[in-house]
């Protein structure tokens, strides 16, 4: 056992290196998959009909997200992106002194465009995106004429510190942020 993690963590710096140094590369295309958690939340609060001290709670659940992303460098400082990601998760009703009802389902779909621009062209490169899209929520509530929404304006910016190992560690040493109306 021993063997195998002296034998991984050296091999885990080359794939590093590798991947670091084939970054910002002038009149290349990047294409990449990726997939994610959508952590959900309380999106109502509600009052029962005949009493004031019943309290409920409508909540979107957690759940995995998907998708993938086309990039075009135009210079080694400058990309434009595409983005598109899903994910199928569901609302959950939250009554105050009974279990959990799955009030149902949600599909929640974002298209994208971004702008990136890096500052330098060494290993370590801290950098700045800002986008923009649109959302498109797409409720299946049986029962009710819930209707899909969309497309809703959305925007969303993210960046690293000068200290993160290329663009793919965004979220461990930088800011990320998408918010949608």
């Amino acid at each position: 056992m021993k063997s195998r993690i002296a034998l991984l963590i050296p091999a885990s710096f080359l794939v590093f290196a590798a991947t670091a140094s084939a970054q910002l590369r002038q009149g290349t295309v990047e294409i990449n998959g990726f997939g994610g958690w959508l952590f959900g939340g309380e999106i109502a609060h509600t009052h029962g009909f005949n009493n004031d001290f019943d309290h409920n709670h409508i909540d979107v659940g957690d759940d995995a997200a998907y998708g993938g992303r086309v990039g075009y460098n135009i210079t080694g400082l400058f990309e434009v992106e595409s983005e598109y990601s899903r994910t199928e998760t569901n609302f959950i009703l939250r009554p105050h002194n009974l279990p959990d009802q799955n009030l149902g389902d949600l599909t929640v779909e974002y298209f994208m465009a971004y702008c990136t621009f890096n500052f330098g062209h060494h290993r370590v490169v801290p950098f700045f995106t800002v986008g923009a899209g649109a959302a498109r929520f797409n409720p299946n509530v049986p029962g009710t004429a819930a209707e899909s929404e969309g497309p809703r304006p959305t925007r969303h910016y993210r960046g690293s510190r000068p200290h993160c190992p290329g663009r793919s560690s965004a979220a461990a040493g930088g800011s990320s942020g998408t918010r949608s109306r």
